[in-house]
């Protein structure tokens, strides 16, 4: 198999599974296509469109941010204020995925929803 950019002998599309493995991962890409969102803003987002579902415990959302911040996805601007600000955004990477995302977007839009 082919080496990737971080050294790991994978297959593409196992690597590109692990990259958005998790409940939240796709969801937070895409809902700051828009621009930097802080944390409280995300969260929100988050619970948008998603009938039925409980609130996103703030543990589960960290570890989100902070494992797409690690694959160089999102972009972690602290303000170093009182109380904390902090904004994520899409680097250019992260802006990479948008076109994949919409297509999934697209399709589940045709195929998916009534």
């Amino acid at each position: 198999m082919p080496s990737t950019r971080r050294g790991r002998s994978e297959c593409p599309i196992t690597a590109f599974q692990a990259l958005i493995s998790g409940k939240y991962k796709i969801r937070i890409m895409w809902d700051l296509q828009g621009g930097p969102l802080r944390y409280s803003e995300l969260r929100r987002g988050l619970l948008r469109g998603a009938v039925g579902t409980e609130e996103i415990p703030a543990r589960v959302l960290s570890r989100e941010l902070k494992a797409l911040t690690e694959m160089d996805m999102l972009a972690r601007k602290d303000y170093g204020e009182v109380p904390p600000k902090v904004e994520y955004s899409l680097t250019k990477q992260g802006k990479s995925v948008i076109p994949v995302i919409a297509m999934m977007h697209r399709w589940g839009v045709r195929h998916l929803l009534d």
